[in-house]
């Protein structure tokens, strides 16, 4: 079975990433069934293990199953409902398999995404499994295989990212939607999950290059494995390999610009340091200080990208804070649903309809593995998953805590005490591993731990399997001829895993959500038909693309309608769908506008309205949104909506010149109407918000002189003039004014600035000033030209 670790690794590489459609669900039965042919462990804590995992899969069976009303709570109920009266309502428009369709509701709120996340988690219990069933050589082998496993990757992702940029596609073909700034990396959609993967197998390269051959441990020796004997050797060309790995690994991190992964990198080589010292003092050294020679080595990138993005590691507002939002948002789903969560991999189809800060681009995860876990699997899933994982890491914890008590001195004490503990009844073989190699281990699961504080490594299959590989390997292993092997030989249990594992192939193949586990939702989408979509949405009523995807194709199929009864049917279907894609998505400014333009071009004023008016709220920043809106109230014949709407926009209008453009434009209609007190009062609403408006400060002429208020029109055209915003006719005016008044110099002024700023009226201005004078001169007079300004 020598040869099992590195096929195991291999199968993890190739199709532990869940990028080719229909590998991801076969090769967690793989692995599930590779498990069976191997002894199980009989150590207490794995045997805790195993039922807690067991349980946890049941779960979530079992919150992808119809329950009552009672069971499921008001909120998902009331969910059920809204997709129930849906689909009773226009069904018949659908199709005949939908007037029918019955919508139960669920504990978990994406049941489709709970049993893709169930494969997820069916795949590593199959990978603990095994490797907790390797004896101590195929431990190491295995240790060794992650090692080289990750060096591959991480030079593969950044000869990726320097050689063949990738934009939006992975390895170079595979394209990748939903991606929203995650930049892919290699066999990964994003970045950080591409760091956190290399951070995890920092600690064993280091420990592979520095560990240096000792004598077996005498209280860890077991007679019945013939490996215990003899110390782990690397040679020199190994541990130069194993060193380029290392190095391979960090530059993986720090090209990624991953503050997480960094972090993680550095939290486990100082984890793996502070375990390791007490047995290898040099060699624990030795690891620390060439961890951190290869960090600085890499830190010297000479990238201004790459620098900038590592001055910002020190910022924890770009670091942490943008996550904090979205982990209160985990707070909020948590409490609406507080003891079964909303449903595994569900957290992206609640999410819009909870938050309180986003707008347009929506979390699809929760940037932390534990604040989804506590979101999606609530008190009850979250208790069992941390008891299952501490039932997982007690082995390690006890051989570290064991090790770090005893000193040298107590060795022949200690060996003589497990030997008595080995010959007990029934008590298994304890952890026979070289210390270096386990504390690699608590550092490989340290750093993979922390980064799933601040990111989802483990949602990513080759992520989650290689951890769960490493936490296999930290596990007391099974004794020869153990329980498994005897299970296997049972024929029934062999046809059974044949027939799930053919059954897992045609599941994926005959519904193409199940070909891989994310990023395939817009894909089934575009394939599927509006039934299938209406099918999902009775199964995951929250899931907002649906609605609108089959609001839109309704939309469609009523405007190509020849049957009138059935185009209206079709287009009243379409705005239900639309509202409930605003249900489930309240605070996308798209979706709110296509819905208010739709029942708008509709007549149906009062019920766009309100879509209108979160539509501008959502999008502050979008001055034309607004300016087209009030145009379309004006136009539809609503002048007192008109006026109102222009007067709240500009009470929430962003900057002065704003709101006063709002007021301007109504004003000019108003004026153009005849309504010339509404008009005098939008253009001094806008002058008190900018008091240097010049098409406000035209209007105030306008207006007075229609009003004919003389003196207030004089008023306003001397501000006019003295803001510098006064065209030719403004002054033509002033030069009126002037001429009425008497005044040669104002009248010179006025036509030479008018004259000037249009050239057109000399000849006018010419006549004015010869009346002028002939009126006012000296008999014999000559007249003579306007001045020039």
């Amino acid at each position: 079975m020598s040869a099992l670790p590195i096929g195991l690794l291999a199968l993890v590489a190739l199709l532990g990433a869940g990028l080719v459609p229909g590998t991801a669900p076969p090769a967690a039965i793989a692995l599930l069934a590779a498990a069976c042919l191997r002894p199980l462990p009989a150590d207490r804590s794995f045997v805790w293990w195993l039922r807690l995992s067991l349980c946890l899969c049941l779960w979530t069976a079992f919150t992808c199953l119809p329950v009552g009303a009672a069971l499921a709570g008001a909120w998902r109920t009331g969910l059920a409902a809204e997709a129930g009266g849906f689909l009773a309502a226009y069904g018949a428009v659908l199709g005949d398999a939908t007037a029918g369709l019955a919508v139960p509701p669920r504990l978990s709120l994406h049941p489709s995404g709970s049993l893709r996340w169930l494969m997820l988690l069916g795949g590593a219990v199959g990978m603990v499994t095994l490797t907790a069933s390797l004896r101590t050589r195929q431990r190491l082998l295995a240790i060794k295989g992650l090692v080289l496993l990750g060096g591959v990757v991480a030079a593969a992702g950044m000869v990726g990212r320097l050689v063949l940029p990738q934009g939006d596609r992975l390895l170079w073909w595979y394209p990748v939607s939903e991606i929203g700034g995650g930049e892919p990396l290699g066999p990964f959609v994003n970045r950080n999950h591409f760091a956190g993967f290399c951070a995890m197998l920092m600690p064993p390269a280091l420990a592979l290059t520095w560990h240096t051959a000792a004598p077996r441990w005498p209280d860890l020796a077991d007679p019945d494995d013939e490996a215990a004997a003899a110390p782990l050797a690397v040679s020199g060309a190994e541990r130069v390999l194993y060193a380029v790995c290392a190095l391979c690994l960090a530059a993986g991190v720090l090209v990624s610009r991953s503050r997480g992964g960094t972090a993680a990198l550095l939290f486990g080589v100082v984890i793996m340091a502070l375990l390791w010292f007490r047995r290898g003092p040099l060699a624990a050294a030795l690891a620390t200080l060439s961890g951190v020679a290869i960090m600085v080595l890499v830190t010297l990138w000479p990238d201004e990208a790459f620098q900038g993005r590592l001055h910002g590691l020190r910022d924890s507002v770009e670091a942490v804070g943008a996550r904090w939002p979205v982990w209160l948002d985990c707070v909020r789903v948590w409490t609406r649903v507080p003891l079964a969560g909303c449903g595994a991999n569900a957290f992206g189809m609640v999410f819009p309809r909870i938050t309180a800060w986003a707008a347009g681009e929506q979390a699809s995860h929760a940037e932390s593995e534990v604040m989804q876990l506590v979101a999606e699997g609530g008190l009850v899933g979250f208790l069992i998953a941390a008891a299952a994982l501490l039932a997982g890491v007690w082995p390690l914890l006890a051989t570290l805590l064991q090790h770090h008590r005893r000193g040298s001195a107590r060795r022949g004490r200690v060996g003589a005490d497990a030997a008595t503990l080995a010959d007990a009844a029934g008590a298994p073989p304890r952890h026979r591993l070289p210390y270096a190699m386990t504390a690699a281990l608590g550092g490989s699961l340290s750093a993979i731990g922390l980064a799933s504080l601040v990111d989802i490594p483990l949602r990513i299959p080759l992520s989650a399997w290689t951890a769960a590989a490493l936490l296999g390997l930290a596990a007391a292993p099974a004794p020869r001829g153990g329980r498994g092997a005897a299970r296997w030989l049972r024929p029934w249990l062999r046809g059974g895993l044949v027939a799930l594992l053919v059954g897992a192939v045609a599941l994926v193949w005959y519904r193409p959500g199940w070909r891989s586990l994310y990023r395939d939702r817009e894909a089934w989408l575009a394939e599927a038909g509006s039934a299938d979509i209406a099918a999902m949405i009775a199964e995951t009523p929250s899931w907002w693309q649906a609605w609108y995807v089959l609001g839109q194709r309704l939309s469609r199929l009523s405007a190509r309608s020849d049957a009138a009864g059935l185009s209206d049917a079709r287009r009243e279907a379409a705005w239900a769908a639309l509202q409930g894609a605003v249900r489930a998505n309240p605070r996308d400014p798209r979706l709110r506008g296509e819905l208010a333009r739709a029942l708008w071009q509709a007549g149906r004023w009062e019920e766009a309205r309100p879509h209108r008016d979160a539509q501008m709220a959502l999008v502050p920043a979008d001055r034309g949104l607004r300016q087209r809106w009030l145009q379309d109230e004006w136009r539809a014949g609503f002048a007192d909506a008109a006026r109102g709407l222009a007067w709240r926009l500009a009470e929430t209008a962003r900057d002065p010149a704003e709101a006063a453009g709002y007021l301007v434009w109504i004003a000019e209609r108003e004026l153009a109407e005849g309504s010339l007190q509404r008009a005098r009062e939008a253009f001094l609403g806008a002058l008190a918000r900018r008091p240097q408006e010049r098409r406000a400060l035209v209007g105030m002429v306008q207006c007075e002189r229609r009003l004919g208020h003389r003196d207030d029109e004089a008023a306003w055209l001397q501000r006019l003039v003295d803001s510098g915003h006064a065209d030719g006719a403004a002054w033509w005016r002033v030069a009126e004014f002037a001429l009425a008044d008497g005044d040669r110099v104002a009248l010179e002024k006025a036509l030479a600035m008018a004259v000037q700023k249009d050239p057109r009226r000399r000849r006018d201005a010419v006549a004015m000033l010869q009346a002028f004078r002939a009126a006012t001169a000296s008999p014999g007079a000559p007249a003579q030209e306007v001045p020039a300004p």
